[in-house]
């Protein structure tokens, strides 16, 4: 297994004051189910959400503590004149099996790692996730992130210091 990316500036930001939090939904990836599945993502919301001050999702509360957590935001077109962004957090863990629930969307790639994926907003870093629709599109960000993963480490592969994980993907 080739050495771990260095981790890249993270895209969420603490919020200063914390006055109420709430529950999001999201999609998981666990490395223990078979499919992905909505999972339910404490969100800190600040008094007033500006571009300093926004949304923090509290991803380690699925994912843990234990390794770093991985952000990016994609991209995936809906049609010809809109898309949706979405906010990929992937946690990188040697010691799971490798994740079945990804090996349905990236039949070829083995990641041994857990992914959450949320709807982001133009004005607010994460929204809750709505039905069917938005579930499919985040499978399809979710394929693009796992596929620039596993070209990022075929890339870097038996190099001693690699570099991190790119932040955005579809933003051309």
């Amino acid at each position: 297994m080739p050495p771990s990316p260095q981790r890249a500036h993270p895209l969420r930001t603490p919020c200063p004051v914390v006055q109420k939090s709430r529950v999001l939904r999201g999609l998981y990836f666990g490395s223990s189910s078979m499919e992905a599945v909505q999972a339910d993502v404490v969100t800190i919301f600040p008094p007033v959400e500006n571009a300093l001050s926004k949304r923090f999702p509290l991803f380690e509360s699925i994912l843990g503590t234990m390794y770093p957590i991985h952000e990016c935001c994609v991209r995936v077109d809906r049609d010809h004149r809109s898309h949706y962004d979405f906010l990929v957090a992937f946690q990188e863990r040697p010691d799971l099996p490798p994740n079945k629930a990804l090996a349905h969307i990236v039949p070829h790639a083995s990641i041994c790692g857990e992914i959450i994926v949320m709807r982001s907003g133009v004005r607010c870093l994460v929204l809750d996730m709505g039905g069917h629709m938005l579930s499919e599109s985040a499978a399809t960000a979710v394929r693009k992130f796992v596929l620039k993963y596993v070209a990022h480490h075929a890339q870097h592969r038996g190099k001693r210091k690699v570099p991190p994980l790119p932040s955005a993907i579809g933003f051309d």
